[in-house]
C-alpha cells in the first residue's frame, strides 16, 4: 500500500514539474491527449483520487472529454465516486451526455452502491426519463441489478414507471427478466401495471411463473392479473409454470382458477408441456386431478402419452397409463402408442403398453429396428 502511494505522490510531481515548464496552450495539449481507447487522463483518473482529479482539471483537463465509446470522465466516475462526480459537475461536465448506445451517466448510478450519486446528478439536472437506443430509460437498469435504492430515487424524481421499450418490456418486467424479486414487487407497489404485453406478448404474471416466485405470482393475480393471458405463442402463464417445473406456481394458478386446457400455437396445453419435460409426476397427477383432458391431441395429433413415448420418458408413461390414457389414438402419422414404441425400439415402453392394455391387432405396416 505504502509503494503505491509512493508511486502516485510521484506521478504527481512528476505531472506538476512537467507543467511548471510547459506554456499554457502545450499544459492543455499534454493534459488531453487521448490513448488508443480514446480516454484522457482525466478519463483513467475518474474512478481514482479526487485531489488528482482536481490536479487535471486545475491544469486545463476538459472534464468533457468523449472517448470512443462516447464516455465523458463522469460516465467513468458516477460507478464509483461521490467526491470526483461533484468535482465534474462544480467544474461543467454536461450531467446529460450521452454514449456511443444512448446511455447518459444517470444509466450507469445502480452499478454504484453509493445512491447519493443519483440524488446528485438528479440536483444537476440530469433527466430520469432520458432513453437510450433500445428506449430504455435509467430505471430499466436500477430494475434489472436490484438497485432498489436507485429506484427509489428514480421514481420519486418522476421516473415513469410504465415505460416500454423496444421490446414492449416495461421497467417490472425487466425486474422479473433479471431475477430482481424484490425490484418488481417495489414497481408493482408504486404503479406498474400488471397487465402490459411485451413484444412476445408476455405479461409480469408469464414471468413470475417461469420463474416460480410464487409470492409474486400472488400479488399480480390480486392485483388483477390476467391469469389466462398468452403470448404470441399461445402460452398462459400454466405452460411456462410446468414447463420450468414449478410445482407450488401450478397450484397457486390452478387456486385461483386458470383455465388448464388452454391450447398455445401447436395446440399443446399444459399437460402436453408436463409430457415433453422429463418426469413431472407430481405436476401430471395435479393438472389431471384438475381436469386435465388426459387425451388431449396437439396439431400433430398427439396426446400427451404420445409425446411422452417419443421422448422415451419411460417413468413419464407410466404416470399416463396409471392413469388411464387411451392407447388407441392414433396420430397424424396413423401412428398409436404402440406403434411408437416399437418404431422407437423402447421394447421396455411397448411391453408396459401391453400390459396395459392394448390390443395388438392395432399395430399395422410397423418396422422393428
Amino acid at each position: 500500500m505504502r509503494a503505491h502511494c509512493k508511486m502516485r505522490s510521484y506521478l504527481i510531481i512528476f505531472i506538476c514539474i512537467v507543467l511548471a515548464k510547459t506554456d499554457v496552450a502545450s499544459q492543455d495539449s499534454f493534459i488531453n491527449l487521448l490513448n488508443q481507447n480514446g480516454d484522457s487522463p482525466l478519463h483513467m483518473a475518474a474512478s481514482k483520487d479526487v485531489d488528482f482529479c482536481k490536479l487535471l482539471i486545475s491544469a486545463g483537463a476538459d472534464v468533457n472529454a468523449v472517448n470512443k465509446n462516447g464516455n465523458t470522465p463522469l460516465h467513468y466516475a458516477v460507478k464509483e465516486n461521490y467526491g470526483v462526480v461533484k468535482l465534474f459537475l462544480d467544474n461543467g461536465a454536461n450531467v446529460n451526455s450521452k454514449d456511443n448506445i444512448g446511455n447518459t451517466p444517470l444509466f450507469y448510478v445502480p452499478y454504484s452502491n453509493n445512491a447519493e450519486i443519483c440524488n446528485l446528478l438528479i440536483q444537476h439536472k440530469a433527466n430520469v426519463n432520458e432513453k437510450n437506443y433500445k428506449n430504455s430509460t435509467p430505471l430499466f437498469i436500477a430494475a434489472s441489478v436490484g438497485n432498489l435504492d436507485v429506484i427509489r430515487i428514480l421514481l420519486i424524481n418522476g421516473a415513469a414507471v410504465n415505460v416500454i421499450n423496444e421490446y414492449g418490456n416495461t421497467p417490472i418486467v425487466e425486474a422479473l427478466s433479471h431475477g430482481q424479486a424484490h425490484a418488481a414487487q417495489l414497481l408493482l407497489e408504486q404503479g406498474a401495471h400488471v397487465d402490459v404485453k411485451n413484444n412476445v406478448g408476455n405479461i409480469p404474471l408469464h414471468l413470475a411463473a417461469r420463474e416460480g416466485n410464487e409470492e409474486l405470482a400472488k400479488v399480480f393475480i390480486a392485483a388483477g392479473a390476467n391469469i389466462n393471458a398468452q403470448n404470441i405463442n399461445g402460452d398462459t402463464p400454466l405452460h411456462y409454470a410446468v414447463s420450468n417445473r414449478k410445482t407450488s406456481t401450478v397450484k397457486i394458478l390452478i387456486k385461483n382458477h386458470v383455465k388448464i386446457d388452454i391450447r398455445n400455437k401447436q395446440n399443446r396445453t399444459a399437460l402436453h408441456l408436463a409430457a415433453v419435460n422429463n418426469y413431472q409426476p407430481d405436476i401430471i397427477e395435479i393438472l389431471i386431478s384438475n381436469g386435465a383432458t388426459i387425451d388431449a391431441v396437439d396439431s400433430d395429433g398427439n396426446t400427451p402419452l404420445l409425446l411422452a413415448i417419443l421422448q422415451n420418458y419411460e417413468k413419464t408413461v407410466r404416470v399416463f397409463l396409471a392413469n388411464g390414457a387411451d392407447l388407441s389414438v392414433k396420430n397424424n402419422n396413423g401412428n398409436t402408442a404402440l406403434h411408437l414404441a416399437l418404431q422407437l425400439n423402447d421394447l421396455n415402453i411397448a411391453k408396459l403398453i401391453v400390459e396395459a392394455g392394448t390390443n395388438p391387432q392395432l399395430l399395422s405396416n410397423v418396422t422393428i429396428v
